[in-house]
């Protein structure tokens, strides 16, 4: 429409000013682009802004990752592992739409989907940050986890019990599940905190209390579900070495569980369709058979989004291989009818926008693709036993936390779309590019310790001028 061009081009006047300075200032243009993806992206979801405000997110990774590519030829330090992997899965995708006969146009929609934030992963690893900014950046972080408690409480006096998917803080409509993914993102902080402290200070439970109150009252039940898996997977080497320090968090986590579990029905939670966590988990079994029967009357759950996704994958070695080819299901504004795939795996519930990233990755890339797709976050999972090493304590705080973001990223791919939405990739790949590169600045330096000793001129005994 006329309209929607003249805001275009507004909003390419405005973009303009902006991205020159953050050009200059890559750092604070990562910055920026959280606060849209973190505040500013969920007033379209309530029609505050027009569409078009949604676009901004894409160009703050453009000029991110366009001033990586500009300066790349000029760097000497790389992190050619992580490099390489990822041209090898640009390559894979190319040789699928090919070999798929999909458009420039599915192409296009598939790799900034599925890419843009792997690029901007690779852009956050050439930043050059300083442990210092890091830690600073977390802490910003964790100032907007905080943020979303005021909001949540203003929208549950205003929804109740209603609608918990409504309870979401900053997050948008309906991304309970996603907002539970970023507050477990930044547990992990607090905890890898716990353990290199041996001690639960006063002030982490009041702020682990604060960030539990959203999934409390929207009744995230996957918040408080894998809560304990995550604290039990972060102290796992610790429960032999410091076992006392490992019980006191993991009772910690379970008294979290409980208590939430408790307020959730107390408050009138178990009431709604949605049930408190420890309900949910003993429901489970029920949960599947009804999400298989229904799915006949065209309600599809996760289970059966599985099971087709699978089905459909595995009915042709191409498909096993390759996949139906990047963009094949992605959903695209402004080119809807872009894949002639799209409606036929949309029987099934499976397209960008409605399926969990597992069985929609293996739709467009088959299993070997899928495989490859996730050996890049063990990659970056692995990185962080050189942090681990480091004899700086906060380098260990920073590498176990990559440790729990990395599980938290990957499990949410299996149960939510963390891989296509903003809000949870913005949390994971700019600060794992940044954790990434600084393994391999304490890798190196571990390397040049270890061999220091041995490059020491070693002193040999004179031999005696006289006879015996």
């Amino acid at each position: 429409t006329v309209e929607g061009d003249i805001r275009a081009i507004w909003l390419l006047l405005l973009a303009a000013p902006l991205g020159t300075l953050l050009i200059i200032f890559p750092k604070m243009a990562v910055v920026v682009l959280a606060i849209q993806v973190f505040l500013v992206r969920t007033l379209y979801d309530y029609h505050v802004l027009p569409r078009e405000a949604t676009w901004l997110t894409d160009v703050l990774i453009a000029i991110v990752v366009g001033r990586m590519l500009l300066l790349l030829p000029w760097r000497k330090d790389r992190v050619r592992k992580l490099e390489w992997f990822i041209a090898s899965l640009v390559a894979f995708a190319v040789l699928s739409t090919l070999i798929n006969g999909n458009s420039p146009v599915t192409f296009a929609a598939g790799m900034r989907m599925g890419f843009r934030y792997l690029f901007l992963f690779l852009a956050a690893a050439y930043l050059d940050v300083s442990p210092t900014w890091i830690r600073r950046y977390i802490y910003f972080l964790i100032g907007i986890a905080l943020l979303q408690m005021p909001i949540s409480i203003i929208q549950f006096s205003m929804f109740r019990w209603k609608d918990p998917d409504l309870i979401t803080g900053t997050f948008g409509r309906g991304q309970t599940g996603l907002l539970a993914i970023f507050l477990l993102s930044i547990m992990a902080y607090f905890i890898a905190q716990m353990i290199e402290r041996g001690r639960i200070p006063l002030r982490y439970l009041i702020l682990i209390a604060i960030i539990s109150v959203p999934p409390v009252l929207g009744s995230g039940k996957f918040f408080f579900v894998f809560l304990p898996v995550l604290i039990l997977f972060m102290v796992r080497t610790e429960f032999f070495r410091r076992p006392l320090t490992a019980v006191l968090i993991a009772m910690t986590s379970i008294s979290l569980f409980v208590g939430a579990d408790y307020l959730i029905a107390v408050t009138g939670g178990s009431q709604s369709k949605e049930k408190t966590p420890l309900e949910f988990l003993g429901k489970l079994p029920d949960v599947f058979e009804h999400e298989i029967r229904v799915a006949k009357y065209g309600r599809f759950g996760r289970t059966d989004r599985y099971i087709a996704a699978v089905q459909q994958t595995s009915r042709s070695a191409k498909n096993i291989l390759i996949g139906e080819g990047p963009g094949s299901i992605t959903g695209l504004a402004v080119a809807e009818h872009h894949s002639r795939k799209a409606a036929y795996y949309g029987r099934w519930g499976l397209t960008s926008i409605s399926a969990m990233s597992a069985p929609w990755l293996l739709v467009e890339y088959g299993f070997v693709g899928l495989v490859f797709l996730f050996s890049l976050l063990w990659l970056i999972f692995r990185r962080a036993r050189f942090l681990r090493a480091a004899d700086d304590p906060q380098t260990h705080v920073f590498g176990r936390m990559l440790e729990g973001i990395t599980l938290v990223y990957f499990v949410g791919t299996l149960y939510s779309s963390v891989w296509q939405m903003d809000s949870a990739s913005m949390m994971f790949w700019p600060l794992a590019g940044m954790l990434v590169r600084l393994s391999y600045a304490e890798q190196t330096r571990q390397q040049q310790t270890a061999i220091e000793p041995a490059s020491e001129p070693v002193t040999l005994p004179l031999p005696s001028l006289t006879r015996a």
